[in-house]
């Protein structure tokens, strides 16, 4: 598996106009599925979602999902 390309969006969060907060939604070109798997043992704190597959975490107070 190789990233050759992503699209990154970069946005303030709606729900708070005017704050220093931003979402960052990044699009990969790849399929990284089968190394979810991986991360979720190699990360702290994860939770790996095997029917979505999805993973989550929460670092430095933020929430994190592939």
């Amino acid at each position: 598996m190789l990233i050759e390309d992503y699209d990154l969006e970069v946005e303030s969060v709606p729900c708070e106009p005017g704050s220093d907060a931003f979402a960052a939604i990044l699009r990969l070109n790849a399929d990284i599925g089968p190394v979810l798997p991986y991360l979720n043992r190699t990360l702290r704190g994860t939770r790996y979602i095997a029917q979505a597959p999805s993973l989550q975490w929460k670092k430095g107070g933020r929430n994190i999902a592939f």
